[in-house]
């Protein structure tokens, strides 16, 4: 129902700031990305944790969800009201968006890191 209703809402401008944080939530998925394919390349040694993908996803399956969030992140991000009182209190519905999601990649970064999967970006 939520997603019906974001059309109808007049978003506030996005700033700088707004593609700068949307920039490195790109960046954070991009490195999650990467190491999902690698742990999909080991199967005898890995798992996938997301439910969504399943235990042995393919690429095609991963890089397809990885892009479906990039989409949809920003599209949420770009309806969000970058100002939000909340009992008198001035929130940033937007900002915390942003911030929680590059938070919780960063998260799952460093612990796929510590299971030892890796990261071979190409350009």
């Amino acid at each position: 129902m939520i997603l019906f209703a974001l059309p109808a809402h007049a978003h506030d401008p996005w700033t700088w700031t707004d593609t700068a944080l949307e920039i490195f939530f790109a960046g954070t998925l991009e490195v999650d990305r990467e190491q999902a394919l690698d742990g999909a390349s080991q199967p005898q040694k890995y798992y996938e944790t997301n439910k969504v993908l399943g235990e042995h996803p393919d690429a095609y399956k991963i890089n397809t969800w990885m892009g479906a969030c990039l989409v949809g992140h920003a599209a949420i991000a770009y309806y969000l009201p970058k100002h939000y009182e909340v009992l008198g209190i001035d929130t940033h519905p937007r900002t915390l968006w942003q911030g929680f999601w590059i938070a919780f990649e960063v998260n799952q970064i460093d612990h796929n890191r510590k299971v030892g999967l890796g990261v071979s970006l190409r350009f």
